[in-house]
């Protein structure tokens, strides 16, 4: 009796996917070295920053700030959401969840914050040029 109960718990356990996750970080990640150690959040932050993504933000930031154009502004917002919202369904993802686990990625939320934060000053840029766009 036991041992039928035992063969039936090891066949439920050999059923879920857990062994496919043990080298997720060399499929997802090519380029992280398992000797480098876990990445950290200051590391995803500052990869995440310097991405051709992340450098069209902070250019539109920039421009907006410079030029004061409220297309600008609403690029660069709409643009930042996109990128929050692609960030936020990432997490969901079991292949991204194990990566994380494994070190090879950190987890997005330090990036998250920063890019609510420039959303948020994206939308404040553009209400404060629509204002001066209808004051005059």
């Amino acid at each position: 009796m036991e041992r039928s109960i035992l063969k039936f718990c090891t066949l439920i356990i050999l059923l879920f996917p857990s062994a496919a996750f043990a080298e997720v970080c060399d499929k997802e990640v090519p380029s992280w070295d398992v000797a480098n150690g876990p990445v950290s959040q200051l590391e995803y932050a500052v990869g995440a920053a310097t991405g051709l993504y992340g450098l069209m933000i902070v250019g539109l930031l920039v421009l907006g700030l410079v030029f004061k154009r409220l297309w600008l502004h609403l690029i660069g917002g709409v643009l930042g959401l996109l990128l929050l919202l692609g960030l936020t369904s990432m997490l969901s993802d079991p292949i991204y969840a194990a990566s994380i686990k494994e070190g090879c990625r950190a987890s997005p939320y330090l990036v998250m914050a920063a890019l609510a934060g420039l959303v948020l000053t994206f939308g404040l840029l553009a209400a404060r040029s629509w204002k001066m766009r209808t004051a005059s």
